[in-house]
């Protein structure tokens, strides 16, 4: 709930892992509960037993809309 609240008034959001930590602006963060989205694969590494969150920084709907072709041709090549 408090990461909701950070969200909301716009402060920095902090994500500890095991692979690092990030404390920054997001404006969408998507946790993944394994290396598919929808039905395409994101990631070779098989992280079943691990969430992959996905921060995304930029606001602009028009970023967001073309890194939608990239995401499919990675994801279609795997």
């Amino acid at each position: 709930m408090q990461l909701i609240r950070q969200a909301m008034n716009k402060q920095l959001l902090p994500f500890e892992s095991k692979n690092g930590n990030y404390e920054g602006e997001a404006t969408q963060v998507l946790v993944l509960l394994s290396n598919y989205y929808a039905d395409k694969k994101l990631f070779d590494e098989n992280t079943d037993e691990y969430g992959n969150i996905l921060i995304l920084k930029d606001s602009s709907i028009i970023s967001k809309l073309s890194a939608i072709p990239d995401l499919l041709k990675r994801g279609s090549s795997r």
